[in-house]
């Protein structure tokens, strides 16, 4: 399956359980479909796919409620993502 084949799948489902979806592609080096969720557009879901594995993201926080000395270093992956516990974000 790929991110055209989800998409498909997705629209076709135009709504679940009362909530209605919206597929945006978003083509480069590896394709990504972005996924909207009716009244929640301002947290959408990204996901990409492999041979072996679909991959989904969303960014519930933006950079300004994380406490900065709370992040956890993501070895590789640390350079392009930042990890940090729930308890440790700004007014929790």
């Amino acid at each position: 399956m790929n991110t055209q084949d989800l998409a498909i799948r997705i629209s076709d489902l135009s709504s679940f359980e009362g909530y209605q979806f919206d597929c945006q592609p978003i083509p480069g080096d590896v394709d990504v479909l972005q996924v909207t969720v009716g009244d929640y557009q301002e947290i959408p879901v990204f996901l990409s796919v492999t041979d072996t594995q679909v991959l989904c993201i969303t960014y519930l926080f933006t950079e300004g409620e994380v406490i900065a000395t709370s992040r956890v270093d993501g070895g590789d992956v640390g350079a392009k993502h930042t990890y940090a516990p729930v308890c440790f974000l700004k007014g929790w």
